[in-house]
């Protein structure tokens, strides 16, 4: 049943970002056709205006990844379709479980489809070897395997996506058990949330700061400065995400199998 759901949930939510997907690989294709070109001034301007808004497209897609998803909860759970939604056979935790699943794949859907963008528009020969150039002065500098600083940055940015995704999660789920302006108290408690969670991470890091110099340094300055040392950081602040991330999952399906205020 759960395999049923989350179809349908992605069928619904793709509707749109499959659009700004193939706009988005269209236009990156195009730009690379024309950047083909040799010695046109305007064919080079045409190109770097497909390539322009196959970013702008690109972006898009992982934008209302996110907010398409949470209109899906609001409609599915909450609005006229509610009341269809709720007259089925199904666990509350499985509802909303779906709607998790298929906000989190559309996301990697968005996020493969901008970097094979990326790829179709900048990749080269001439990009290749400046990026082995750019990347092996990096790693002569900093010390350290550029492969782990790619790895850990890029799970730092994914998690704090995903966050940003739970917050809205979690500010509708609360949101939508009063009475009255449900919107308002949607964007307030999300946007809290979001930056309770970044005050804490704060906090923690200058926790950690007392008893690490090294970590001081990165945050208040100095000469003791290292990558490893960053490194650390991220994976701390990444742990730090992933813990509130579950926190958030459990609290908002709890909440949500309390009940549901339909309007």
């Amino acid at each position: 049943m759960l395999g049923k759901l989350i179809k349908y949930d992605l069928k619904w939510i793709l509707k749109l970002i499959l659009i700004y997907c193939f706009l988005g690989i269209f236009f990156a294709v195009t730009g690379r056709l024309f950047g083909l070109i040799e010695n046109s001034m305007f064919f080079d301007i045409i190109s770097k205006v497909c390539n322009g808004i196959s970013i702008a497209m690109l972006i898009n897609a992982v934008v209302n990844a996110v907010i398409r998803g949470w209109v899906r909860i609001i409609y599915n759970l909450y609005k006229d379709e509610s009341y269809l939604t709720h007259t089925l056979p199904i666990k509350k935790s499985t509802q909303f479980l779906s709607k998790v699943l298929s906000i989190l794949i559309t996301m990697l859907i968005a996020v493969g489809v901008t970097i094979i963008g990326l790829i179709i528009m900048y990749l080269s020969k001439d990009t290749i070897e400046f990026l082995k150039t750019s990347l092996n002065i990096i790693t002569d500098s900093l010390n350290t395997s550029i492969a782990s600083l790619i790895i850990t940055l890029s799970v730092l940015l994914f998690l704090q996506l995903i966050f940003i995704t739970f917050s809205g999660i979690f500010g509708i789920i609360l949101g939508n058990t009063f009475n009255r302006k449900k919107g308002i108290y949607t964007v307030l408690i999300g946007f809290l949330t979001y930056i309770c969670v970044n005050i804490i991470i704060l906090l923690i890091t200058l926790l950690l700061s007392v008893f690490n110099d090294n970590i001081y340094s990165i945050i208040f300055g100095g000469t003791t400065f290292t990558v490893e040392t960053l490194l650390t950081i991220s994976w701390v602040i990444s742990a730090v995400y992933l813990v509130i991330i579950a926190i958030l999952y459990f609290v908002t399906n709890k909440i949500f199998n309390k009940g549901v205020n339909i309007e």
